[in-house]
């Protein structure tokens, strides 16, 4: 319980060593999802390698859905992306109603610049669950790579729709409308956008 409380308190360290005291009084199944912490703190840590291990210590554990999105999100950080895809994938063979796997297959794809397989696994994640604003963001990006401007601005909207604070997706808007030669309307989602999170003034998407 202290190392979930460092957890959420983002003392990702003190998790660790907290957790890692805890583990020779658990049995395999709780130590399976201590592993699992303790791969989630290193990598909020940035220590993609240490997730790595200690990740895949908590599949040899216990088989679990998040387990295996986590190792896909750790490779796709590390520009792995095959073997983000196949983690991806697992999670889905594991939970086929797991919607924030088909998202994050969409990013990767997206990544690579396989439109069309990103656009079905955002979609097959929309299906799943009307509410996910991140599929939403990420089709508009899809749709601004095609230069449909009108639509990218759909669906950046629709994500904002959804989760009012999103400011990438404001930014999003600003440099469609940008492109458009809508500048005022630009500006307008610009400032918002920096409003709600400074530190996006040197991104552009």
């Amino acid at each position: 319980q202290k190392g979930y409380t460092e957890y959420l308190s983002k003392n990702y360290l003190s998790a660790i060593i907290n957790y890692q005291k805890a583990m020779p009084l658990c049995d395999a199944e709780e130590s399976g999802l201590l592993f699992y912490y303790i791969g989630i703190a290193y990598h909020k840590l940035g220590m993609l390698d240490s997730a790595i291990v200690y990740s895949t210590k908590s599949l040899e554990k216990t088989m679990a859905a998040d387990t295996y999105v986590g190792l896909g999100s750790v490779y796709y950080e590390k520009n792995d992306f095959d073997s983000s895809i196949l983690y991806y994938e697992k999670a889905i063979e594991t939970v086929p109603s797991f919607y924030e796997a088909y998202t994050e297959l969409g990013m990767v794809y997206y990544t690579q610049g396989d439109y069309v397989k990103s656009l079905l696994n955002l979609k097959k994640a929309i299906g799943l669950n009307t509410k996910n604003f991140k599929a939403y963001y990420l089709l508009g990006h899809i749709a601004y790579a095609a230069a449909q401007f009108d639509n990218a601005i759909y669906f950046y909207q629709e994500a904002i729709n959804i989760y009012t604070n999103y400011a990438e997706a404001y930014l999003a808007i600003a440099n469609t409308y940008l492109i458009k030669g809508e500048t005022e309307k630009a500006i307008e989602y610009q400032q918002k956008a920096y409003q709600l999170k400074p530190e996006l003034r040197n991104k552009k998407n």
